[in-house]
């Protein structure tokens, strides 16, 4: 017995749209395989002559006509089919739910059905349509959207302002139809939502073409609906991924890691010397944002993609909803495809924008660094300078005026060593300079630390010893050399480890 009067045939087709290219794909694709199993065995579907009845593991590309990979049908009464198809980049999953005699045969039995087979989306799927179709029970009735809006109303189990926004379809070959969107309660997002319904009323001897427009021609291809649905979905799923990259977000980020850098540049405008190691920590700050997955160059680049594909969407969306002036859905989604390739636009253009900032701040930031740490290599070497230039000044002295001093063979071979660790702590001072963000300068200034505190035992030892006429003692000096030497290199680790850090920062961002 008909549930609703004035309408017969209600029927549930259903398209469930997934990127075949993303990143998720394994998860969506035994999503998609999962759900293809469900429906075979929830709706008692079997193979079909003529079609493969299990779809390829890998649901790879196929030649076959429409893309169709696989296709199952009932053996009893009614229509209830499900087909898996791989176009291009997407896998579509469509099912069609016709009831027979003695089926339930109301549309909210039908989507309770629907509902117990799907899973929660995988990161993949790109949208999931559902159609509810019937016709009307009466030929001499007239299909008037208006006069149709409460009996839809009550058949969808949906009540809302929507019911009197359906619009009439009467485009050539296939129509005239009434066709209406129910809003999901559940789904805020109304622009990026991934889940459609749609409500569709057909004259009474209008069966063939209704199912021609959602469903099937006869033939394997894609119904213009469907095809339609399916960019229509691209476009919504473009906006979703412009949602999560939050554009604004990362924007604002920017501007708050070169506020404190650009003050730092001014205050080096005042004739301060640069603080190198605050100018490379936050330098590093904006390098990070600027390049990885999620940086400024990245979702640039992404976003001109994005734009791309929207415009595809819309061109392909045009071109499937026929020569009508665009109406009810097809119109709300028209608009929505202008307005989402003027954000992108805009997305863009800010995006690059701040990526120039950012280059041009990082770039200033090293110049100062440079210049900061030239200034301390300059001071440094005419430290040095002045120290060698007074050595070597005190030698020439003594070498005229003929000074000489005798020194015994153990304290003048620590003396010598001293000397010797002295001048190999010189170079590893400077590689620490110019290359404060290294572990290899730290290890190696610390080496040179530990050889020169090393001595000092061996030449207080020998002092001792030769203050008290003894002789000197090996095992104490060497005891005592080992132990000075590792402390003094480890306190020397800890100390350059402020400069380290500034290092961290650096490869950080690398």
């Amino acid at each position: 017995m008909p549930r609703h009067a004035s309408l017969q045939g209600e029927e549930l087709v259903a398209h469930v749209f997934v990127a075949a290219s993303a990143p998720s794909w394994e998860v969506d694709r035994t999503w998609v395989l999962d759900l293809w199993h469900r429906c075979s065995d929830r709706f008692g579907l079997d193979a079909v002559a003529g079609h493969d009845r299990k779809p390829p593991d890998e649901l790879t590309a196929t030649a076959a006509p429409g893309g169709l990979l696989a296709l199952r049908g009932g053996t009893g009464s009614g229509v209830h089919q499900v087909a898996l198809r791989r176009l291009r980049d997407v896998v579509v999953l469509s099912v069609v739910r016709s009831p027979g005699a003695g089926q339930p045969e109301g549309w909210s039995e039908l989507e309770a059905e629907w509902d117990a087979v799907l899973r929660p989306p995988t990161p993949g799927v790109v949208g999931e349509v559902r159609i509810l179709q019937a016709r009307l029970a009466d030929p001499a009735a007239r299909l008037d959207p208006a006069a149709l809006g409460p009996v839809v109303e009550a058949a969808a189990g949906t009540p809302g302002e929507w019911a009197r926004t359906g619009v009439l379809r009467d485009a050539v070959p296939l129509g005239p139809f009434a066709v209406w969107e129910v809003p999901d309660p559940a789904q805020t997002a109304w622009d990026t939502r991934a889940a459609r319904r749609l409500i569709v009323v057909a004259p009474a001897d209008g069966d063939d073409q209704l199912s021609a427009w959602t469903w099937s021609r006869g033939t394997p291809e894609l119904t213009p609906l469907a095809s339609y649905l399916l960019h229509a979905a691209k476009l919504r799923y473009e906006l979703r991924v412009r949602a999560a990259a939050m554009v604004r977000d990362l924007r604002v980020s920017v501007d708050a890691e070169i506020g404190p850098l650009l003050r730092l540049t001014d205050e080096v405008a005042t004739g301060r010397d640069p603080d190198v190691r605050a100018l490379s920590a936050a330098s590093a700050r904006l390098v990070k944002l600027q390049a990885g997955d999620l940086g400024l160059a990245n979702r640039s680049s992404r976003l001109r993609e994005m734009r791309r594909t929207v415009e595809i969407a819309a061109r392909n969306m045009a071109a499937y909803r026929g020569p009508e002036q665009p109406t009810g859905l097809i119109d709300d989604d028209a608009g929505l495809a202008d307005w989402a390739a003027r954000q992108l636009d805009n997305d863009v253009t800010y995006l690059e924008a701040a990526l120039d900032r950012t280059r041009s701040v990082v770039a200033l930031a090293d110049q100062l660094v440079q210049r900061g740490l030239q200034d301390r290599r300059e001071r440094f070497n005419l430290g040095l300078t002045g120290v060698v230039g007074a050595v070597l000044m005190v030698l020439a002295a003594m070498q005229s005026l003929k000074l000489e001093f005798t020194l015994p063979k153990p304290l003048l071979a620590g003396v010598v060593s001293g000397l010797g660790a002295l001048a190999l702590l010189v170079p590893a001072l400077l590689v620490r300079l110019a290359a404060p963000d290294r572990r290899s300068s730290r290890a190696f200034v610390s080496v040179a630390v530990a050889l020169l505190a090393g001595t000092l035992p061996w030449i207080v030892l020998s002092v001792r010893a030769n203050a008290a006429g003894t002789a000197v003692a090996t095992v104490p000096i060497v005891g005592w050399g080992v132990v000075v030497a590792a402390v003094a290199a480890g306190v020397t680790w800890l100390v350059l480890r402020p400069w380290s850090a500034t290092a961290a920062c650096s490869a950080e961002a690398g």
